[in-house]
């Protein structure tokens, strides 16, 4: 009984067929299995050439836009901080004390400045009998706001910084418009530095 059985086995045309499909659901459990115990869904044609596809346009987003940040908040700024701003001989309310270089002087600062470095044209150091000078040119703007700064503090001294210390005061007697000569104990490589560093590039 048992050969014929054997022999009925042997003569179907599709017992193997049944053993492969029946290995090729073995194969297919265990994998959905294990994909379920890790987390990892089965791959699927076409998701690994999307992701990097949205990697890289993310990259190009984040690189095209650091670039961009980058220019927008880059701060042109002079090599030399030049400022100029009323003072007064004394203390009062919302000034601020600043000693003259190179002297026991002491004048008040008003905070606001008058003019800056994007006020100035043109700046040049020339000799003096004492040294050097630099001599400073206004914008049509700059120029402006100094003839209105000017004209209403005369009497009064107006402060000239350099780099955040005054190196000089002089007493406003009439009001100041196209130019100012900033004097002090400048050496000849001192004011080329001051007056090629006041302009912004």
């Amino acid at each position: 009984m048992s050969q014929v059985r054997h022999l009925l086995e042997d003569a179907d045309p599709l017992h193997d067929d049944l053993h492969l499909i029946a290995e090729h659901r073995e194969r297919l459990r265990r994998t959905i299995l294990a994909a379920a115990v890790s987390g990892v869904r089965p791959r699927q044609p076409g998701r690994r050439l999307a992701l990097t596809v949205s990697a890289a346009m993310l990259g190009f987003v984040l690189v095209g836009g650091w670039q961009l940040a980058s220019r927008l908040n880059t701060t042109v700024q002079a090599a030399v901080r030049f400022e100029v701003r009323l003072a007064e001989e004394q203390p009062g309310p919302g000034l601020f004390q600043a000693r003259v270089v190179d002297t026991d002087r002491v004048v008040y600062l008003h905070n606001e400045v008058v003019v800056a470095n994007g006020d100035v044209a043109l700046s040049r150091s020339e000799p003096t009998r004492a040294g050097y000078s630099v001599t400073v040119m206004f914008t049509p703007n700059g120029a402006e706001k100094m003839r209105q700064a000017t004209s209403s503090h005369l009497g009064k001294p107006l402060a000239v910084l350099i780099d955040g210390e005054v190196v000089m005061a002089p007493v406003i007697r009439s009001p100041v418009t196209e130019s100012a000569v900033i004097t002090g104990t400048f050496d000849a490589a001192e004011a080329d530095r001051i007056a090629d560093g006041i302009a912004t590039p």
